[in-house]
């Protein structure tokens, strides 16, 4: 019986060999996709068909002009310090970080936020002004703006979370507030805020003095003068 079942183990030994080799071909054969680098003194134009980032990263140090092309499933946007990115008539989707070190041109471009890549929470640094801005998610996702931050929207900004899952905006919870300033309309929907402002940026009133304050102000100011004249006219004597 053993010698009988040595062809059958062999040929089973072999279809587990084959089917391991074919998994690591196709491994091999699967492109390997890297971050979408832009460096100093480079430049991009897109071309119609746009740029899918296949959930990687944008990161400029030189020049993107995306023209009317979309930009798509992006992780992270990272504009370096002199990298510049114009948004022309684009479409641009990332799920991930925004760091704004460098200059962002709206244009008539629209920036949407949202699950795609799977980051969460995902982070806003940076001041950055947008045409159209939106963070859209069914997730309840947290996106978390440096304090102090501002981002300007010259178009429509739309905030959508999903009922009883809303969206997040945070600023961490310490530190000054966080604004998005919405100059044109809103469609605002499901979210929950913690120290971020949806709204023009507060400027802090300057501290005003209650009377007795103001009297010893005068009775201060009234004692230097007067100490000022006595040494003055000492020195003439």
């Amino acid at each position: 019986m053993a010698i009988d079942s040595a062809p059958d183990a062999t040929a089973a030994l072999l279809r587990q060999l084959t089917g391991i080799a074919s998994i690591c071909c196709a491994l091999l054969a699967a492109p390997a996709q890297a971050d979408v680098v832009i460096p100093v003194g480079g430049s991009m134009g897109l071309s119609s068909g746009g740029l899918d980032a296949y959930c990687t990263d944008l990161i400029i140090a030189g020049t993107l002009q995306t023209n009317s092309a979309p930009v798509f499933n992006v992780r992270d946007v990272v504009i370096q310090s002199g990298g510049v990115i114009d948004g022309g008539l684009s479409t641009i989707n990332l799920s991930g970080n925004w760091t704004n070190n460098g200059t962002f041109t709206a244009s008539t471009s629209t920036v949407i936020f949202g699950d795609s890549c799977g980051v969460n929470p995902a982070a806003i640094s940076g001041n950055t002004t947008f045409n159209n801005l939106s963070f859209v998610s069914s997730s309840g996702k947290t996106w978390q703006f440096a304090p102090g931050s501002v981002q300007t929207v010259l178009g429509l900004l739309t905030v959508q979370g999903a009922p009883g899952n809303p969206v997040q905006l945070t600023n961490g919870g310490s530190g000054p507030p966080a604004y998005i300033d919405p100059l044109g309309g809103q469609a605002i929907a499901n979210v929950d805020t913690n120290n971020v402002i949806l709204g023009p940026v507060v400027v802090p009133p300057i501290p005003m003095l209650d009377d007795a304050a103001l009297l010893v102000l005068m009775l201060l100011l009234g004692t230097s003068a007067a100490l000022t004249t006595r040494s003055r006219r000492a020195r003439r004597n």
